[in-house]
């Protein structure tokens, strides 16, 4: 039932969208229009698909380089280039931009959720390094 909601929703929602307007425009005062970007897409200097984001989205999320093991990938180490760059473009472009998930099960590096001794960290241990994270 709730799926057939959202489809009835999104299909009057489409309905009212003026095909000439981008959708960003077209619902300006109603919700943001968004899109998961990687960082190859932010980096890349394909003009043609940065015009359209800017065109058509007013909000972007990261793909990925916001997850745990792009961010963190060694206990002792921190990298927020690929981050930072999505976060430039949305700011030089007047897009909002969404964070993403702090902690990704399947996107940790091995090293939050084994020690040295390649054995699974306790539970004490695995939340200090969501609270170090």
């Amino acid at each position: 039932m709730k799926r057939v909601f959202i489809i009835a929703i999104l299909l009057l929602a489409v309905a009212t969208i003026d095909a000439q307007k981008p959708l960003r425009k077209a619902f300006k005062n109603k919700f943001l229009i968004g899109a998961a970007l990687n960082a190859h897409q932010v980096r890349s200097n394909d003009q043609k698909l940065h015009d359209l984001i800017r065109r058509e989205f007013s909000s972007v999320v990261a793909e990925n380089c916001m997850k745990i093991e792009e961010i963190h990938p060694e206990k002792n180490r921190y990298n927020f280039a690929s981050a930072d760059s999505l976060v430039a473009f949305g700011e030089a472009n007047g897009i909002t931009v969404t964070g993403h998930t702090l902690i990704w099960h399947s996107q940790c590096p091995r090293w939050f959720w084994y020690d040295e001794n390649d054995q699974l960290v306790s539970p004490e241990v695995l939340k200090e390094h969501m609270r170090e994270h």
